[in-house]
């Protein structure tokens, strides 16, 4: 039921106020503002606002005569305006009734005063027609055309034809008048142009033989110009021809006394190099860098520079390997072997399984490292690297032999390791 109230008061208040805003812009503000009141008495907005500030309620009862008093006030109103607008139509419908009658007795006039003087007034228009006052007959007959006298409107129309006959050729005049104004002007400005080309021509002749004296003069200052640049050029080439001369003879000097110091410095060098021990890897790596350094084409001495660096990386790698993390089997001499033996065994298994993978390389980076978890906790692992080309190759290795034994009595032609993990560029495989 408060659903059903709800909508009532909702499209009746809506319908009340549209009727009211309707009321104010189209008829009358009196008649809009009781429609208004009464959508405010409906809509719940306004009676919820009105709550909030008064605290008081209107009840149904209070709203309902309210809405008939504001009703009755516009019944009133329109009553009035309703008067006042049929007074205003019998004004005006009594005004056009006179207007008529107005215009009614001015043509009867006209007609009595026509018929009383018609003879009068013809014969002043042909006389104004005769005189060739075209305008002046217009004026005198344009009053009596509404009696639709058969004279007076031909005598109205030929003063009519004749004026635009004369207005035809007044425009026709004029026309021609402009033509022959336009045509003069046309004439001058052609002329002003043709004095104007001519100048130009003139201007332009001047300027084309300036410009062919200077070319003449410009070409006399050139030929002038390339032939003391070529002089010099001459001068200049025979110059640095000898300047290249001497300066080819003494770089062939310096080379010569250059060749003869490193000569002399690489006999020296292989002079100290046969009292050094294989073994001192420090020291044949110096003398065979200062070699490869003196004679950068020798293959021999950078192949003998990058085993010793080798090594070196080799000992290094064998000397982290200290104190109780590093096992009796990296303490003797048959490590080195065990160590090619993991190469020679992770090269097979790339050779089966991925043939892109190798691991034959001269410089060897591995490491031999206990787990401290997974699934090889506490034992040994030996990491190795092989880089090749643009490619990585990488193996992880399981001893299978006794990493806290010596290595003596192990064979090394064995597979002394197993794969367990294999990678190429990342990529187990």
């Amino acid at each position: 039921m408060k659903f059903v109230y709800a909508v009532l008061n909702w499209g009746f208040g809506l319908l009340f106020l549209l009727l009211g805003t309707f009321g104010v812009l189209a008829e009358s503000v009196l008649q809009g503002i009781p429609f208004i009141f009464i959508s405010l008495i409906l809509l719940p907005p306004v009676r919820n606002f009105v709550y909030s500030k008064t605290r008081k309620e209107m009840s149904v009862v209070v709203r309902t005569i309210l809405i008939f008093v504001f009703l009755g006030v516009f019944g009133v109103f329109n009553h009035q305006n309703m008067e006042k607008k049929h007074a205003q139509d019998l004004a005006t419908q009594q005004a056009k009734q006179k207007n008529e009658q107005q215009r009614l007795e001015r043509k009867q006039q006209k007609v009595v005063y026509f018929n009383a003087n018609r003879e009068k007034i013809i014969l002043d228009i042909k006389a104004s027609l005769t005189a060739k006052e075209y305008q002046s007959v217009l004026s005198q007959s344009n009053k009596y055309l509404v009696l639709d006298d058969k004279e007076l409107n031909e005598l109205n129309a030929i003063a009519k034809t004749e004026l635009a006959a004369i207005k035809k050729a007044e425009e026709a005049e004029k026309k021609r008048l402009a033509d022959i104004e336009k045509a003069k002007q046309a004439e001058i400005r052609k002329a002003e142009l043709a004095e104007k080309k001519r100048l130009a021509d003139i201007e332009k002749a001047e300027q084309v033989e300036k410009k062919r004296l200077v070319e003449i003069e410009n070409a006399k200052q050139v030929e002038i110009r390339k032939a003391e640049l070529a002089e010099k050029k001459r001068l200049a080439d025979i110059e640095k021809a000898e300047q290249a001369e001497i300066r080819k003879a003494e770089l062939a000097e310096k080379k010569r006394l250059a060749d003869i110091e490193k000569a002399e410095k690489t006999k020296q060098l292989l002079a100290e190099l046969k009292n050094v021990p294989v073994e001192n890897y420090e020291k044949n790596k110096n003398l065979y860098s200062q070699l490869s350094k003196i004679n950068p084409d020798n293959k021999k001495y950078k192949i003998k520079l990058k085993f010793y660096e080798n090594k070196i990386s080799d000992k290094k790698k064998d000397i982290a390997l200290t104190g109780s993390d590093r096992p009796k089997c990296t303490q003797d001499e048959m490590w080195e072997y065990m160590v090619n033996n993991a190469y020679r065994v992770a090269d097979k298994y790339a050779t089966n399984h991925n043939p892109r993978s190798t691991f034959f390389a001269l410089k060897k980076e591995y490491s031999f490292k206990k787990q401290l978890g997974g699934n090889y906790k506490g034992k040994y692992l030996l990491f190795i690297t092989n880089r090749h080309g643009s490619d990585t190759s990488f193996a992880t290795l399981l001893p299978l032999f006794d990493v806290n034994k010596s290595t003596k009595e192990l064979d090394d032609e064995k597979s002394l390791w197993k794969v367990v993990i294999a990678k190429l560029n990342g990529v187990q495989y």
